[in-house]
């Protein structure tokens, strides 16, 4: 048996790809054609040998085992899904269920070693989000995001590596400059994205004081890419550690941080960029030169 959700209805068979799209759009692998489902209601994506399963903002909800899926959940062989009046089961092949419980009995793919461009956003406050939202609210908002995320990360050339509960991790597989303005015009789309979510659920933002925001980090460095098959890697190595770090200042320094070693390439960089100094980062001895962003390309 393929990994596949089935449909408890009528018992047809959903494979599962790298990345499955559920809703009543017609390029969604998964097609429910009842008005109550969004066009891109929700997607599973498949990161290191695991299922993960992302609601993307849909006004109805998703629901696995009976809870109302807020951020990425990862999936279990035989788990529910429901989507509105569609219901499905997880049905994991013995494959993919033993890798999910012992990666060390899956076989690598070939690892590369890439000079990457490296980007990482988080959604600022997610903690008090959660503790002040609705969860339906938060829900929405939370899911928009993914799925905002995922359009402007492919619109810019760069592959998602993972969803992370509320963060993402993407990458350019070289950090030329024509990369590295598009990964700078991507991190400027981001605010665009938090703006427009705080705008489509306002109300509730407003009710509680709070705002929509994510730091954004984009580092250049050698990473190695490999992965549970030929199709699916992941990102792993100094530099990614290091991008998280950072990202983790842009609560301090502004909500987009780029790296000196993102900086260097660039013909004018006094027009886009200010330094903000050299910082100390957990895991590193030697300090990273950071900058601000005051400008993004056109």
């Amino acid at each position: 048996m393929n990994t596949c959700l089935e449909d408890t209805a009528t018992g047809e068979n959903f494979p599962l790809l790298a990345v499955t799209q559920i809703g009543r759009a017609p390029d969604c692998e998964v097609l429910i054609k009842d008005p109550r489902v969004s066009r891109h209601h929700a997607m599973i994506r498949k990161v290191e040998g695991s299922y993960y399963f992302y609601e993307l903002g849909s006004f109805n909800g998703t629901y696995v085992n009976d809870r109302r899926v807020t951020t990425g959940h990862k999936l279990e062989n035989g788990d529910q899904l429901t989507v509105v009046d569609s219901h499905f089961v997880v049905r994991l092949s013995e494959e993919d269920a033993s890798t999910s419980d012992d990666m060390l009995g899956a076989t690598m793919g070939a690892i590369q070693r890439l000079d990457a461009i490296i980007f990482v956003s988080d959604v600022q406050g997610f903690t008090t989000l959660s503790e002040r939202l609705p969860p339906e609210e938060l829900a929405q908002a939370i899911g928009s995001w993914y799925r905002y995320v995922d359009e402007l990360l492919v619109a810019y050339g760069a592959t998602a590596d993972k969803f992370v509960g509320d963060a993402v991790l993407a990458y350019w597989r070289t950090s030329t400059l024509d990369n590295r303005v598009n990964a700078l015009k991507a991190a400027g789309a981001m605010q665009s994205t938090c703006d427009r979510i705080y705008q489509d659920h306002r109300e509730a933002f407003d009710s509680t004081g709070l705002q929509f925001r994510s730091g954004v980090a984009v580092h250049v460095g050698s990473v190695a890419c490999g992965g549970m098959s030929s199709t699916e890697h992941t990102l792993l190595g100094d530099a990614v550690n290091a991008t998280f770090r950072v990202e983790g200042l842009t609560r301090q320094l502004g909500n987009v941080l780029v790296t000196d070693s993102f900086v260097e390439q660039w013909p004018e960089p006094d027009l886009f960029f200010d330094s903000v100094g050299s910082h100390q980062v957990k895991g590193r001895a030697q300090e990273v030169g950071v900058f601000s962003v005051k400008a993004y390309p056109e």
